[in-house]
């Protein structure tokens, strides 16, 4: 069986995983086509990301969260 360069590229990255963290995130509503910020669902959103713990890597918490 014969594999070119190409298939051994594509069989690569469609292995591996890449992560682009965001830097800030907000809440908001849908309104007659409008967006409208929920401060109250933002502030939720950020307390229950600070208290996100899903392991011992650097991306499994966000310890800088803040509102």
């Amino acid at each position: 069986m014969k594999f070119s360069l190409t298939t051994l590229l594509v069989a690569t990255f469609a292995a591996s995983a890449v992560a682009d963290l965001h830097n800030y995130c907000i809440c908001a509503n849908k309104s007659g086509g409008q967006l409208e910020y929920n401060d109250s669902a933002t502030r939720q959103m950020c307390v229950a990301y600070l208290k996100r713990h899903t392991g011992n890597k650097w991306w499994d918490s966000c310890p800088d969260c803040t509102y």
